[in-house]
Parts: structure tokens; C-alpha cells; sequence
């Protein structure tokens, strides 16, 4: 059994959803009132609590290109920044590569302040 879809099988998929009128009607009468970023054209969303020019992101990008989709990045406004969630604490204390001639060398920087941005949106 595959458990995963190729890029290709994936792209042949979508634009065969997209192009079924009877489907997106069915889609819109299930969801309801769909945003008008959706509508106008296909598009690849990729949600974060905090959108960050990352690896997965330029992986998601690639990915994206291959399928012929536009990108679309949506991030939660109303979260609350805790230290506690790695995740979070890691894009206030960033990682950047140094590329030197001879040398790759690691960066870290804090971008926020963590202790005052706790519990913060």
C-alpha cells in the first residue's frame, strides 16, 4: 500500500478538483461562506502560529512551484506568545548561516525580547 502521493499524482489531482464544477459547488454549499482569496485561484496554503522564512517554508515553496499553484501563508493573529512552546521560543532566538569563504559558521540571535513578549499576542 502507498502511503504517499507523488508531486506529479498530486498536481494531475488538484487541477482535476479545481476544474469540477459540480465538486466546488458541493465544496461552497458544504463550508459556506468561502474567502475570496480562494476563489480567484488556486492556491497552496501553509499555516503557522508565527510565518517564518524557514527551510519548511522554501520546501513548501519548491513543492509548490512543481504543482503550479500560487502561495498563500496564513498566520494566527490572536495566539499568545509563551515561552514554554519551543516552537515559538525558537523564532525569537534564530539560527542564520554564516557563509564565509572557507567556513560555514551558525548565528544566533535573539530577535525579541523573550522575558517582556511573554503572554503577549
Amino acid at each position: 500500500m502507498d502511503l504517499y502521493t507523488t508531486v506529479e499524482e498530486a498536481k494531475e489531482e488538484i487541477w482535476k478538483r479545481w476544474n469540477d464544477e459540480n465538486l466546488r459547488k458541493e465544496v461552497e454549499q458544504f463550508l459556506g461562506e468561502i474567502p475570496e482569496v480562494f476563489k480567484k485561484k488556486t492556491r497552496a496554503c501553509l499555516f503557522r502560529q508565527i510565518f517564518s522564512p524557514n527551510y519548511k517554508y522554501l520546501k513548501f515553496l519548491d513543492l509548490i512551484q512543481v504543482i503550479d499553484l500560487k502561495s498563500l501563508g496564513i498566520e494566527y493573529l490572536e495566539d499568545m506568545f509563551l515561552t514554554l512552546n519551543k516552537d515559538k521560543t525558537c523564532l525569537g532566538k534564530m539560527t542564520f548561516i554564516d557563509k564565509g569563504q572557507d567556513r560555514r559558521q551558525l548565528i544566533y540571535k535573539k530577535i525579541i525580547n523573550l522575558v517582556a513578549s511573554e503572554k503577549k499576542s
